[in-house]
Parts: structure tokens; sequence; C-alpha cells
């Protein structure tokens, strides 16, 4: 009878991933080794670590994911786990990396083999632990576009506050057409609505830099190994509560302001 391998893979992402995870993922690994062991069948585990700056972990001993190991104490930047079994030709790969972008995303699981039951077996348990992980922030979208909404009001509002301060001095109506002059007397009857769709306008394509940069608060994949001071991305999410009381309470003061001036 033909044998046929199989081959499945996994993507996944939006994902907070802290050591206890990978040590989950890598146990489900070592289990595969040990029991190949058991069969005396010629097999191979291993774990890789690459850190920032340059320096790399890797150990086919499974402590290197214990909670005391040296990695715990240096900023992870990629994970690979895997498993070759040489004898039933079968592989398990788990690569995990911090990223910001899902579009060219390297976070997958690979299992293949030429039995079906234990390729679908295996990518199953690896599957539901991934599944079990903390997620990204489910808002992440909302709290983006509130930065950028803010953001473009707030330099649009600036835009218009100093051209209003600029010496253009007066212009003479009797040397209007009547289009313009219609359009003026308009603007002038609604001021209110005038700036501020005026300055979202000014401010649109410059707030968009500002919600990208934003938006590394977040990670496609986040990685939460090493010291806290090492968490780039959930130091600066703490930040966030300043910017929240820098920028969008006094653009929602002086929205509350513009709107009760215009009113009464």
């Amino acid at each position: 009878m033909t044998r046929i391998k199989e081959t499945r893979n996994f993507l996944f992402g939006n994902k907070i991933l802290k050591l206890d995870d990978v040590h989950q993922i890598a146990q489900i690994l070592n289990a595969e080794y040990m029991n190949a062991q058991l069969k005396k069948e010629r097999c191979s585990v291993n774990f890789e670590v690459s850190c920032e700056g340059g320096i790399a972990y890797e150990s086919s001993d499974i402590t290197i994911f214990d909670s005391h190991s040296i990695i715990n104490s240096k900023k992870p930047l990629k994970i690979l786990l895997w498993f070759s079994n040489y004898d039933s030709d079968s592989r398990i790969r788990v690569n995990f990396k911090q990223e910001y972008n899902s579009k060219y995303s390297e976070n997958s699981v690979l299992v293949e083999g030429y039995d079906s039951n234990w390729v679908n077996g295996v990518l199953g348990r690896i599957q539901d632990t991934i599944e079990s992980i903390g997620p990204q922030a489910k808002n992440k979208g909302l709290y983006l576009n509130l930065i950028y909404l803010a953001s473009a009001l707030l330099i649009g509002r600036i835009f218009t506050f100093i051209i209003q301060l600029l010496p253009f001095g007066s212009l003479d109506e009797s040397k209007m057409s009547a289009t313009l002059l219609t359009i003026r007397h308009f603007i002038h009857a609604n001021a209110f609505i005038y700036d501020y769709f005026m300055g979202f306008f000014v401010g649109a394509s410059p707030a968009i830099f500002i919600r990208n940069y934003f938006e590394k608060l977040w990670p496609y994949l986040e990685i939460q190994i090493g010291p806290d001071h090492a968490l780039g991305a959930k130091i600066r999410r703490a930040k966030l509560k300043n910017l929240v009381r820098l920028i969008i309470i006094p653009l929602a003061l002086a929205l509350l302001y513009d709107i009760l001036k215009n009113l009464f």
C-alpha cells in the first residue's frame, strides 16, 4: 500500500505569550520524544531561544523553560521548538516570534507524518494549548481608532487656532460673488461645525503616523518573558494612561465647552 505523508499547519496570533505557555507546549514535544526513545527509535528534540542583543540559547532539555532559567532574565524575541523522529519520518515544529503585523506572520505550528491519527492528535493538543493563551486586547481596534480621531481633531484644532491668529486683514464683502458670499455667511453661521470639520480634515493625515506608533502597544504576538523593565509594550501601554490625561480629556473638555457655547 502506498504511504502518504500528511502535513498540517496552524497559524496563530493576537496572543500574549508567557513562559508557562511555552513550557506547556514544549512538554508536548518532550513527551513525544520520550515515547519515541522508549520504542528505541532514532529521534531528537530541540528548543531554541533568540534574545535581544544577539544572544541565543539552545537546549534539548525542557528545563530551559523553567521559571529560574537564564532566558527569564533576558528579552526573548523568537522561540523555536522542534521534534523529529527519523525512523517514522515525522516531525513537529512550533515557532513563536514577537510581531506587530499579521500580514507576514511567522507564528505557526507544523506537524507532519505518515500516521494521520498521530498528526491530528498532536496538532489538536498543541492547538488547544495555544488557544488557551491569554489574548491580546480585544478592543485594540477601538483604542487605535479613538487615538486616531483624538489626534486628528487635536492637530486640526491647533492648526485652525494658529490660522485665526494670523493678520489676514478683513475681506471686502462688496467685492465677493454671490456664491462666495453665501459660503462665507454659512461658515460664520456654522463656525463650530466648520472648525471641527476642517480641523479633522487637516489633522487626518499626520494622525496616521500617531496611530501607527501606538499600534505597537498591542503586538500581534507579544512575548512577555523576562524582567518587567524589559517588557516594552506592557510599559508603553501603562504610559497610554498619561496620554489619555494629556490629550483625550482636554480635547473632550474643549469639545464640551464649544457645544455649550453654541447652545446657550
